[in-house]
């Protein structure tokens, strides 16, 4: 018995040998590079990846292993003898292993000590974890992904893996060979093309770029750090779905690495063409055609940054549109900074043409337009869109007056400054069992337009309210006709100064800091004491739509920076006195609620008490030329706000029907003045104040912009008397269904 378990210890001790033997010969075959590793499966050392440390113990450190003195790990990325590159899937989940599992029959299989055998406990061993070897052209990035059911380690640059005959730390279990096959050649890049196999097998995400600005990357001009190697499996992809063939997207390709300032190797771009090519469909890049700026524009916008006042160019630039001079100027403006609009107006006022233009003003890629939503779209627009453009707000809603889904989300992402977060119920197409999934939706803003005068509190407080000018609609005529005998050539078109206005739009966000002192903004309580309720909004507002004006003068502008480096634009009175100029009506309008268009209608309804006629939606809708829905609406939101008193008519004379009255028509005009010297004494003492932190390199506040300011900004807005009970009409039997609301 002695005799056979000594003879069964010498077989176990000569195969252990010959293991060894085995994966030094493996090693030595294909000139893989090693290094000592410990008992937690790292390197002894830091320096480990340096050539100069490593290739000198190449044969001390094999020898070492075969006399079970150290263990050892292969290190992945470096140079092979054949002079291809190694690298190491380590793939520790069932899912990802059924993706790659066709290869172990075609390159080198390695066990982990860490796969489950029977008797193990979940928590110390996997159900699959094997490590699959390959040769690549260039050196390969190395990866991590462990999400879900996704769990896998590509060992490339910088990283090694334990080579087999390594004693698994909690298995107590060596890694074995499950064949000797010699790495296979990957042709093509491992990285992208792995990705792409689990994507299209599991459908899940493992990391690639799904937005692609195309032109901008077709430009070149990159260096290594800029990420030339991920441009150039996008621009390969993309050339393959513009219909090129291998040889012409190579070189395609070649011709834009000649761009670069740090070009590729040739036998890179060829890895890249080959990967781009290797799948049956393209990769699933989502390219988006941004606009390229040629060598002029890109002067033309940064001398018109240099100004101190760019409004006239935005003026100019907006030429076609007749008249609106203020609105579509203020439109830029709050778009600047995100800000939400909704622009009211009777049908044909224009009110869609205007924002189309204005829209132009920005990249093009920066805003999207919509005619129409179902109910619970807006939810998965994505987080990728900045600007929502609906046309006319209320395409949005399912049902005639009533909100829906989509009319409600749109209200949320408004209010939500980290977007919608739903949460739905899928099935997992791995387990066929239903799990929860979060879906996120972000809208920088929305922009919308309406000719309804009806309008939730919780939109209206969300958003500014501007609308358009119906007077213009005889100059708007007259262009239209004077176009019709005038060439094309000679009509007017500012698409030349709306694309000097992009390219600054997009250095602008690109530079300009994000923070910002508004140090007069004490002294603008004046226009903030309207509507307590919203006052918090408001101010928001005001803050934002002065915020903006700065941003397009950043550069024109003190900057302070802290300590912390974190860099603010001090705002100019002149900015506050440039969205006074332009917005006015608009920043009025929105605060009181009660636009231009808004008092047009309001004046037609108290023509009418005071002529002592009767006030109902029919007399309305005559008086004012609309329809008697519109007109019933328009009386609706005068009752809803305060402004007239509303009552039922007795069934028997007609039905279910209001009329309405106002006891307080003698309503008053009150001018709201704003100094402009008290604004420049606030920003001196300030910047005074905060001189260390500030850079203000264009002279003092007695220069050129300062000089612009009037000395006075006014608006005239609407007051009315504080209610009073001996104003409303006597209690009669006919009144009893008085509603005040």
């Amino acid at each position: 018995m002695r005799v056979k378990k000594r003879q069964g210890a010498e077989r176990k001790k000569e195969l252990i040998r010959n293991t060894r033997e085995e994966v030094v010969e493996f090693i030595q075959e294909h000139g893989l590079k090693v290094t000592p590793i410990g008992l937690e499966k790292n390197p002894y050392f830091d320096d480990w990846t340096n050539p100069e440390v490593y290739e000198p113990m190449q044969e001390k450190w094999i020898q070492q292993f075969l006399n079970k003195e150290i263990s050892i790990g292969i290190m992945g990325g470096v140079k092979c003898k054949n002079g291809l590159y190694l690298a190491i899937l380590d793939v520790d989940s069932e899912p990802v292993y059924k993706v790659v599992k066709e290869y172990e029959t075609k390159t080198t299989v390695v066990r982990s000590g860490g796969e489950r055998e029977r008797g193990d406990k979940p928590d110390i061993s996997k159900k699959i974890s094997r490590h699959l070897y390959f040769f690549t052209k260039v050196p390969t990035k190395s990866i991590r992904k462990h999400t879900d059911n996704v769990e896998f380690d590509l060992i490339g640059v910088g990283c090694q893996t334990c080579s087999p005959m390594y004693i698994h730390p909690k298995t107590k279990r060596e890694y074995r060979f499950l064949n000797k096959l010699p790495p296979m050649v990957w042709n093509g890049d491992l990285i992208f093309d792995l990705k792409h196999m689990i994507q299209e097998t599991l459908g899940v995400n493992v990391g690639e770029v799904e937005k692609v600005p195309i032109n901008e990357l077709l430009c070149g001009g990159m260096r290594e750090h800029d990420g030339r190697d991920m441009a150039a499996i996008r621009i390969a992809t993309w050339y393959r779905t513009q219909g090129k063939n291998e040889e012409e997207t190579l070189k395609l390709l070649c011709e834009w690495n000649q761009k670069n300032i740090e070009p590729l190797e040739e036998a890179v771009l060829e890895v890249k063409v080959s990967s781009a090519f290797k799948p049956e469909e393209p990769y699933k890049f989502n390219f988006v055609e941004t606009e390229v700026f040629d060598e002029k524009t890109l002067a033309e916008a940064n001398k018109l940054l240099n100004q101190e006042d760019i409004t006239p160019f935005i003026e100019g630039a907006l030429g076609e549109i007749v008249g609106e001079t203020n609105l579509k100027t203020f439109l830029v403006i709050l778009n600047a900074a995100r800000q939400s609009v909704q622009i009211w107006g009777d049908t044909a006022s224009g009110k869609n043409t205007v924002v189309d233009y204005v829209m132009k003003c920005f990249p093009k890629n920066s805003y999207f337009k919509v005619t129409g939503a179902t109910d619970k779209s807006i939810r998965y627009l994505g987080e990728d869109i900045k600007t929502l453009y609906l046309v006319e707000f209320k395409a949005v809603r399912s049902k005639p007056d009533e909100e829906s889904t989509a009319e409600y989300d749109v209200k949320l992402s408004i209010s939500e400054e980290e977007g919608l977060c739903i949460i739905v119920v899928e099935k997992d197409p791995e387990t066929g069992k239903l799990k929860t999934v979060k879906i996120k939706t972000h809208l920088e803003n929305v922009i919308t337009t309406n000719t309804d005068p009806e309008i939730s509190d919780e939109l209206r407080n969300r958003v500014w309210e501007a609308c358009t000018d119906a007077s213009i609609n005889f100059p708007v005529r007259d262009r239209i006709i004077n176009e019709t005998v005038t060439f094309k050539e000679n009509r007017i078109n500012c698409e030349n100064q709306r694309k000097i206005l992009r390219c600054a739009m997009d250095i602008m966000q690109k530079e300009a800091p994000k923070e910002f002192i508004i140090p007069y903004m004490p002294e603008l309580t004046a226009i903030l004491c309207h509507n307590v309720p919203r006052v918090r909004r408001d101010t928001k507002k005001l803050k934002k739509a002065i915020e903006a004006v700065a941003k397009l003068h950043y550069r024109t502008r003190p900057h302070a920076k802290l300590p912390n480096g974190v860099e603010h634009v001090v705002s100019h009175p002149l900015d506050f006195a440039l969205a006074w100029k332009y917005g006015a009506d608009t920043i009025m309008g929105t605060f009181t609620g009660e636009t231009e268009w808004f008092k047009n209608a309001m004046r037609v309804a108290f023509e009418i008490l005071k002529s002592k006629k009767l006030l109902d939606a029919n007399t309305f809708a005559y008086m004012l030329g609309c329809s008697y829905r519109k007109g019933n609406k328009w009386l609706k939101r005068f009752s809803d706000g305060g402004i007239l008193l509303k009552k039922q008519v007795n069934i028997k004379l007609g039905g279910r029907k209001f009329v309405y009255s106002s006891p307080a028509m003698d309503s008053e005009s009150g001018i709201i003045e704003i100094e402009t010297k008290k604004l420049t004494d606030s920003t001196k003492q300030w910047l005074e104040k905060n001189k260390k932190y500030v850079d203000w390199s264009f002279g003092s506040l007695e220069d050129e912009m300062t000089k612009k300011l009037p000395a006075k900004l006014t608006c005239t807005i609407r007051t009315t008397k504080r209610p009073n009970v001996n104003d409303l009409p006597d209690a009669e039997v006919e009144l009893e269904d008085l509603d005040a609301s």
